[in-house]
């Protein structure tokens, strides 16, 4: 079996890059990366759209993050925020990575421990206009950037 990048059709606006396996036979292509258009593809041959997955995604654990004065500084897509001291704190705002459209899930690091999360304090807007307590390490909230605040796309309460 043989691994590597292939580029077929080299130039500008015309072509694509591939990285996949060979297996003496048979091209398994598992990441294209369109000339045109700039689509990447992964698990498949022709993306059709900027990412174009055929598979499953997952969000890689960030570290946890601990609130300083109603403030995280994300570093990844998935988190679990733990509080400074005492047995609750309040969110208010979330920094770093804010790149629009990306999409983060956080959840509490810490069932003994509550983290409120606070509507429309910061750049956080939630269902409703409602705070949201994570009070459980099974609790999540999913929000997503648009570039001013985090909107709120889902929760889960598990306490």
């Amino acid at each position: 079996m043989n691994t590597g990048v292939t580029t077929s059709n080299p130039g500008p606006q015309s072509g694509r890059t591939a990285i996949g396996w060979h297996d003496g036979s048979t091209c398994y292509e598992h990441l294209v990366i369109e000339n045109n258009g700039g689509n990447v593809g992964i698990g498949l041959i022709d993306p059709a759209t900027t990412l174009h997955v055929n598979g499953d995604v997952a969000f890689g654990a960030g570290s946890e993050l601990t609130i300083s004065s109603g403030v995280i500084e994300v570093t990844h897509s998935y988190h679990a925020v733990e509080i400074p001291s005492g047995t609750s704190a309040n969110l208010d705002t979330i920094n770093g990575c804010n790149v629009a459209g990306q999409i983060l899930v956080i959840r509490a690091a810490d069932s003994a421990h509550d983290v409120v999360v606070k509507d429309g304090t910061g750049n956080l807007v939630l269902a409703g206009g409602n705070d949201f307590t994570l009070d459980h390490i099974e609790d999540t909230l999913v929000l997503f950037y648009d570039a001013n605040n985090w909107i709120e796309l889902s929760r889960s309460d598990n306490s």
